[in-house]
């Protein structure tokens, strides 16, 4: 196991195909380095360092995929809440004759 200190650590049920494996690793994310950490086992990333102004863009990731030396990032989808109370009609409409 690593001493390493993650900052995020992602799991993957199939091991990852890029980057060497026990080793640290730098990858490219919009013309940033990256630092992390692949586990022994090829199942887990772990990202030990971001430059601050990627910081922002990795607060609402859902997973990370590294290929090429880059990383490909997917994010959470925002979920779009209605008030029960738009839904509903509040009164009944009168037709015009």
């Amino acid at each position: 196991m690593s001493n390493y200190k993650p900052i995020m650590e992602f799991q993957y049920s199939r091991r990852l195909k890029y980057g060497r494996k026990g080793r640290i690793n730098y990858f490219k994310y919009k013309g940033k380095k990256v630092k992390a950490y692949i586990t022994p086992d090829g199942r887990t990333l772990q990202i030990l360092r971001i430059p601050k102004t990627l910081q922002p863009l990795f607060s609402d990731v859902e997973k990370v995929i590294p290929y090429d030396d880059r990383l490909k990032v997917i994010r959470k989808r925002e979920q779009k809440w209605q008030s029960s109370s738009s839904n509903q009609v509040e009164g009944k409409r009168k037709w015009r004759e």
